[in-house]
């Protein structure tokens, strides 16, 4: 049995109790294989993204989005290089909400340009850790300068954004 003199050691006791019992969760084993986390070419290898270029109007871009049900137009220029994103967060806060007419409005006013990017040998917690990191929710794939898609949010499994909320509560207790 361990005496422990007074409330400061008590509490150095249970936080490093409690850093322990986190660190078991956040990098447990589920059944007896690891966790497996995808790559991202393996979640962008059916994907044909949706482009545009930044000539284009944000009302075209807004339709071409509806159409395609996605949540994001990546934006190239004339030889497929990407150049910037245009999200529907951005369709709201910059267009609409800053009082512009989207049917006036081109997309390299309003677009993010040189967006973060990830290659396709990352896998999705290194894809969900940017993301969060950077405050967005869409991130394109690119190697070597060839566009491949674009991951979004939505796209994680549970078990995948289970893993970076454990390990960001590992962190947040070692803190």
């Amino acid at each position: 049995m361990i005496l422990i003199k007074d409330r400061f050691s008590l509490k150095c006791k249970k936080k490093e109790q409690a850093s322990e019992g986190i660190r078991h969760k956040a990098f447990r084993k589920r059944g007896t294989r690891e966790l497996f986390m995808r790559k991202l070419s393996d979640m962008v290898f059916h994907q044909r993204p949706v482009t545009m270029r930044p000539s284009e109007t944000v009302q075209a871009a807004c339709e071409r989005m509806r159409d395609a049900r996605v949540g994001s137009i990546l934006i190239t220029d004339e030889h497929g290089t990407l150049v910037g994103i245009f999200t529907g967060r951005d369709a709201v806060c910059r267009v609409v909400a800053a009082g512009r007419i989207p049917e006036h409005t081109r997309l390299s006013e309003v677009m993010t340009p040189k967006p973060t990017t990830l290659t396709p040998n990352k896998n999705a917690l290194d894809a969900l850790r940017t993301m969060w990191d950077g405050g967005f929710r869409h991130i394109p794939v690119v190697e070597h300068g060839r566009l491949l898609g674009v991951i979004s949010r939505g796209d994680f499994r549970a078990d995948e954004s289970t893993r970076l909320e454990d390990e960001r509560d590992f962190w947040e207790h070692m803190r």
